[in-house]
């Protein structure tokens, strides 16, 4: 019975032990390789890639051959149909049952160069009727090569190669950017998650300083030296501190959830400032550069001008003529047997030639073809749109990272300031020389000009973060964001 007692002692005391230690703090790379590893955004920014890149390797299998079994094991009939006689010059109907069967193995490969496809073949095919005409009948193909193409002049899968592999840069780079977009997202959780908390602790502090303010007034008061009216005024900024106070903690217990949220973890996390902020030489032309070769919006509005070229050369096509080709060369017999259809082969040649010429259209050719004109020069002058509107934005994003630089270190310094004011304040304070409101004051400004320093911290880390998601590339190690830095 002792020992059952001692044992649930030590388990309630490990327990409390547990229960009391801090929380480990998160610094900002750990929450960013966690929101990019389990965040829901993450997780359906890799499901789109996924289907982009099982897109782009179905159109990489379609480059190999394709082997397919074409088949009819059963084909029964049993009707009447219409026959001619030619003894009586009659036309007369009669019931006729037949069972038919086939099958053919196809082997087919696309032409890129020439924009059709090559195929080899072989078949077998049986018929046999019933009731008082039996028949019965093999018909073979043991080899056919042959070469097919549609609208002849226009290559599909020249124009394939060059709009599908960008369909998957598209996808790739949308990916990479949806992932910056989600550090900027992070970024911009985690700094609000620790002005919150130095807010809540410096509403603590300046609430505990209205408190030690105000117990000194009223001693002040009983000594003469201070009015009633003066030590209301005094209560009145003490109550205000501790509802500022309460409101500090409900904004970081808020900042928190959502954080926690956008992480998928639980509500038990700490944040800490970083020590220091990216740094890393940008070049304007270099990173305006970047920004144009890595822009999934730009990589999509040229595959919009591709395929609107790409209509302009069909429709001109199909303007004077649609012309269908097909050639094949092979062996056939037929035979009253199986084995039969394989002995004493004879050649087959077929060539078919299809042709649709629009002779009067009147305006439709005419008018389509302006159409895919026009709709590419919309796509041309988009896509110059869209360099600009890229160009600027980086510029931008530049333009007040430089600026914020030069505002972080002015908030520095006047941090730095106003602690050593503070300290000064407090020394003589101590020493009888200052009042106690005096030294208040200077608690104030020094923790507003520490909550500036926190919040041109945080600026300047997202603009960091904005011109990585523009260019996407990584400054301060000097190398481009890609899916093998992703894997690594």
């Amino acid at each position: 019975m002792e020992s059952k007692r001692k044992i649930f002692r030590l388990i309630c005391l490990f327990l409390m032990l547990v229960i009391s230690l801090p929380l480990q703090s998160q610094s900002l790379n750990d929450i960013l390789k966690l929101a990019k590893s389990q965040s829901l955004k993450a997780k359906i920014a890799a499901k789109e890639y996924g289907i982009s890149l099982l897109d782009y390797k179905y159109y990489k299998a379609e480059q190999n051959p394709m082997l397919s079994l074409q088949m009819t094991p059963i084909l029964y009939s049993g009707d009447a149909v219409q026959r001619y006689s030619y003894e009586e010059d009659r036309t007369y109907y009669r019931t006729q049952n037949s069972l038919f069967s086939s099958a053919r193995l196809r082997l087919q490969q696309n032409v890129g160069i020439l924009g059709g496809f090559l195929y080899m073949d072989t078949d077998i095919r049986y018929y046999q009727s019933f009731g008082d005409n039996k028949y019965r009948q093999f018909a073979s193909v043991p080899l056919r090569i042959g070469y097919s193409q549609n609208l002849l002049g226009y290559n599909t899968y020249a124009w394939d190669r060059k709009i599908l592999p960008l369909v998957y840069k598209i996808s790739e780079k949308k990916f990479l950017l949806e992932l910056e977009k989600l550090s900027e997202e992070v970024v911009s959780c985690y700094f609000s998650l620790l002005l919150q908390k130095e807010r809540q602790l410096l509403a603590e502090r300046n609430c505990r300083n209205c408190d030690t303010l105000y117990h000194k007034g009223a001693l002040e008061m009983k000594l003469g030296r201070l009015t009633k009216l003066k030590l209301e005024e005094i209560n009145i900024e003490r109550s205000n501190a501790k509802t500022l106070a309460m409101k500090a903690k409900m904004e970081y217990e808020t900042s928190k959830k959502y954080l926690c949220k956008l992480l998928l973890i639980n509500d038990d996390i700490e944040v800490m400032m970083p020590l220091s902020i990216p740094t890393g030489t940008i070049f304007l032309d270099d990173a305006v550069n970047l920004a144009k070769q890595n822009s999934w919006e730009m990589l999509l509005a040229n595959k919009n001008t591709k395929e609107k070229s790409q209509v302009i050369r069909k429709q001109k096509v199909q303007r004077f003529a649609d012309i269908n080709f097909d050639i094949n060369l092979g062996l056939h017999q037929m035979s009253e047997s199986f084995g039969g259809v394989y002995r004493n082969l004879m050649w087959e040649q077929n060539v078919s030639i299809g042709m649709t010429i629009p002779l009067a259209t009147f305006g439709r050719t005419k008018f389509k073809y302006q159409q895919a004109v026009l709709d590419y020069e919309k796509a041309c002058l988009e896509f110059e749109e869209k360099v600009n509107e890229v160009k600027n934005e980086v510029l931008s994003a530049i333009g007040r990272l430089i600026l914020q630089k030069e505002i972080l270190r002015s908030a520095k310094e006047t941090w730095c300031y106003s602690q050593k004011t503070y300290d000064n304040v407090l020394l003589q304070h101590k020493l009888g020389r200052w009042d106690i409101y005096s030294l208040h004051l200077a608690g104030t400004n020094m923790m507003s000009a520490q909550l500036e320093y926190y919040t041109a911290l945080a600026d300047y880390w997202s603009l960091w973060y904005r011109i990585r998601s523009l260019t996407l590339y990584d400054f301060e190690h000097g190398q481009p964001i890609t899916m093998g830095l992703l894997d690594d």
